[in-house]
C-alpha cells in the first residue's frame, strides 16, 4: 500500500512566541516514528505540507493519507484546511474531517457544542477586546488560554488568575502575543484526566484513563501549562508525569468513558481522537476535545496504548485500518519483497531500483557536496530534503508520462554509487533527458559513467519507446561528453556562458540520441 505521511512544520510563528516551536514542531520526533511502524510493511512517503506540494500529493496516487497536519507552515488555523483538500481530491485519509477540526480548533464553539448536548463543562467566556467585562456568572480563580490552539500553547501559570488585574493582564497577553481571542473559563481545581479513544461507530474503544500527577504544592497551580509539558529541563516538566491506568472508582471510571464516548461522537471524531476532563470530588468537566491528537512514542496516547496491551506499532496500524474501515478499503498489506526487492533494471554490473524515502538522506548528501554538484543545474545552489521528496517521489513511479529517477548500486558490494534519470518528457513525440552523477568517488573513472548512460538509453529506448533523448554536458566536464559521444549521442549544439560556477560562466554542449527504426 502507498501511504503519504503528511505535516506541517513551522519555520517563521505567525503568532505567539519563539519558544512555542518545540510544540509545534515535534511532528518531525511522530513522523519517524510512524515512518518506521509502517514502512516494513508498506511504501512510506512522508511529505511536509505546504501550498506547492498540495497539487503534487493529488498527483502522487497514495492509496492512503496518514494525516500529521496541525496546520499549513506556522498558520494553526489551517489544519482544518487540509483534509478539505483530501476530500476535494477524493483521497482517504487517517483522523477526523475539515468540520470537526474546525470545530474543536474553536475552544468556545466546543463547549457550546458539549454544553447543548449535556456534557458537563466549566462555564466561560470570549474576549475579543480588553474593553469588554467579566459577567457575573463567572468568578475567581479563573484560567485564561488562547482560543484557538492546542499542546498547551499560551498557557503559563500566571494564566490561572486571582483578580481583575491579573485577568486583564492575561487577557491582553493572549490578543496581542497570540492575535486571537481569549477564552477565560472557571478554574477547576481537580484531577486532569485522559482519556484516548479509538475506532468508529460501534467499535469505538476508550483506552484506560490516563492522569496527570502533579508532584508540587498547591503555590503553583496543578494544570498542564506549556512548561511543564514541553520544557524538559524545567522543575515543572521533571514533577510532572502521567500514570496509567489512573486511581478511579469503577462507577467515576465508567461515567468518565462514557462522557468521552459522547463527546467523541457528537464532535464527529474519527479512528483516534482525546478527550480531557478535570475530576473535583465526584463533578466530571470536559475540558477539551482533541480530534487527531499527538502520537509520538512518549504520548499520552500511546501511555494508554501500551497499558491496553498494544504496541507503538500495533496503535499505528490500528488507525490505520480503522480509516481503511471507514473508507471500505481492503488493506493490502505486506510488501511483496520479492518484487521491493528486484532492480528496475540490470547492466552488466550495475542494478537500478527506482528512488525511495530511504534513498533521501543519501541524495541529500550529494546533491549539497559542490565537488559532487558542480555540473548539475544550480551547482551553488542548496537542495533541501523536502525538494528531494518533492521532486522524486511524488509522481507516479516507473511511468514514462513523469519519467523515472533512479538509485544505482554496483551489484557485487550492493552500494550505492549515483543515480540516474529520464525526464523532461514529452509522450506526443516520444522524446526525453537525461541526466547523472557519480556520488560515490571510489567509483569514479572507472567506467561506471558509461554503464549508466548506456542503461538510460536501454531503459528509455526499449522500456519507454523513447525516439528522441537529450543530454547536456558543461565543457570543462570532459569525462562527461566523452562518454556520451561513446554511447551514440551525437553534438547538436552549444549553450554559450550558460553554466555559472565560482563566478565564471561556462558552455555547455547540447547532444542527441537518435533511435533510428530498422
Amino acid at each position: 500500500m502507498k501511504i503519504g505521511l503528511i505535516y506541517n512544520f513551522v519555520d517563521t510563528l505567525e503568532r505567539g512566541i519563539e519558544l512555542d516551536k518545540i510544540a509545534d514542531n515535534e511532528i518531525v520526533s511522530t513522523v519517524d516514528h510512524i515512518y518506521t511502524a509502517l514502512s516494513s510493511h508498506h511504501e512510506v512517503i512522508p511529505v511536509r505540507i505546504s501550498p506547492d506540494t498540495l497539487s503534487d500529493i493529488a498527483e502522487a496516487r497514495f492509496d492512503v493519507i496518514f494525516n500529521l497536519c496541525e496546520g499549513i507552515g506556522g498558520n494553526v488555523a489551517a489544519e482544518s484546511l487540509v483534509p478539505a483538500i483530501l476530500d476535494l481530491f477524493h483521497i482517504p485519509y487517517t483522523g477526523s474531517d475539515h468540520i470537526t477540526l474546525g470545530l474543536c480548533l474553536d475552544k468556545a464553539r466546543t463547549k457550546q457544542f458539549l454544553m447543548v448536548n449535556g456534557i458537563p463543562t466549566p462555564r466561560f467566556q470570549v474576549f475579543n477586546t480588553i474593553a469588554e467585562s467579566l459577567v457575573d456568572e463567572l468568578s475567581f480563580p479563573l484560567i485564561v488560554k488562547p482560543l484557538h490552539e492546542d499542546a498547551s500553547i499560551g498557557i503559563t501559570e500566571e494564566s490561572v488568575v486571582y483578580n481583575s488585574s491579573q485577568l486583564n493582564r492575561q487577557i491582553l497577553r493572549i490578543l496581542e502575543q497570540y492575535k486571537q481571542p481569549a477564552l477565560v473559563e472557571e478554574y477547576i481545581d481537580g484531577r486532569e484526566i485522559n482519556i484516548a479513544l479509538y475506532g468508529n461507530g460501534s467499535d469505538i474503544v476508550a483506552l484506560p484513563a490516563s492522569e496527570i500527577l502533579f508532584d508540587f504544592d498547591s503555590s503553583i497551580p496543578h494544570i498542564v501549562d506549556y512548561e511543564s509539558k514541553w520544557i524538559e529541563d524545567s522543575f515543572k516538566f521533571t514533577h510532572t508525569n502521567g500514570k496509567c491506568p489512573a486511581d478511579l472508582e469503577p462507577k467515576i471510571s465508567e461515567q468518565i468513558n462514557n462522557i468521552a464516548k459522547k463527546a467523541y461522537e457528537i464532535t464527529g471524531c474519527r479512528d483516534y481522537a482525546r478527550v480531557d476532563f478535570r475530576l473535583s470530588g465526584s463533578e466530571i468537566y470536559v475540558l477539551e476535545v482533541n480530534p487527531n491528537p499527538g502520537i509520538n512514542i512518549d504520548s499520552g496516547y500511546v501511555r494508554s496504548a501500551k497499558t491496553m496491551g498494544w504496541t507503538y506499532v500495533d496503535l499505528i496500524h490500528k488507525i490505520l485500518n480503522s480509516a481503511l474501515k471507514r473508507y471500505n478499503m481492503e488493506l493490502l498489506n505486506q510488501k511483496d519483497n520479492k518484487e521491493s526487492n528486484s532492480p528496475f533494471f540490470q547492466s552488466s554490473r550495475l542494478d537500478f531500483y527506482p528512488i525511495t524515502y530511504s534513498h533521501l538522506d543519501l541524495m541529500y548528501t550529494w546533491f549539497n557536496n559542490p565537488h559532487i554538484n558542480q555540473y548539475m543545474v544550480e551547482p551553488e545552489g542548496y537542495t533541501s530534503k523536502d525538494q528531494l521528496v518533492k521532486d522524486f517521489l511524488l509522481h507516479p513511479a516507473n511511468s514514462a508520462i513523469s519519467g523515472i529517477a533512479l538509485m544505482i548500486y554496483e551489484r557485487s558490494a550492493h552500494i550505492p554509487i549515483g543515480y540516474g534519470a529520464i525526464y523532461d518528457t514529452t509522450l506526443w513525440n516520444q522524446t526525453a533527458e537525461i541526466s547523472y552523477l557519480i556520488g560515490n568517488s571510489k567509483y569514479a573513472g572507472k567506467g561506471f559513467g558509461a554503464e549508466i548512460v548506456q542503461a538510460l538509453v536501454s531503459i528509455a529506448v526499449q522500456k519507454f519507446q523513447f525516439y528522441r533523448l537529450e543530454a547536456t554536458a558543461t565543457e570543462e566536464n570532459t569525462a562527461s561528453w566523452k562518454i556520451l559521444e561513446k554511447a551514440g549521442f551525437i553534438r547538436i549544439g552549444r549553450r554559450s556562458h550558460s553554466h555559472l560556477l565560482h563566478g565564471y560562466r561556462h558552455n555547455d554542449f547540447i547532444y542527441e540520441y537518435i533511435r533510428y527504426s530498422e
